[in-house]
């Protein structure tokens, strides 16, 4: 998966409870770095997210060296504030079997 699809996905995931903590918003970021985005384009994606939340695509296409991983990173993601929402819960969990991750692996991922 391309940065800019695995960072919109991310996104998505942090707006998913309608708001984005200033700790998502710091993780965020840094895994925008870490993908070697440029901020301008992250802050740009995030606010294109902020206007139309339809354009998310949250079906991701994973492949298979690099799911896991990205799995991680939203579940750091959504527990980063110390507060997982149930919108986050559940969408992590809708999204847990896109990246081979079984729904008991999810939710103690979850609950860790």
């Amino acid at each position: 998966m391309k940065p800019e699809r695995r960072f919109k996905l991310l996104a998505a995931v942090a707006l998913a409870d309608g708001e984005l903590t200033a700790e998502e918003e710091a993780f965020l970021f840094t895994l925008a770095e870490r993908m070697g985005l440029a901020r301008g384009l992250a802050r740009a994606t995030v606010a294109s997210l902020l206007v139309d939340s339809s354009e998310s695509g949250l079906q991701p296409a994973v492949p298979p060296d690099g799911g896991r991983a990205l799995f991680d990173d939203l579940v750091a993601l959504v527990r980063v504030d110390g507060e997982v929402s149930a919108t986050e819960r559940q969408l992590v969990l809708h999204l847990s079997p896109a990246f081979g991750v079984s729904r008991a692996e999810a939710l103690a991922a979850l609950n860790a």
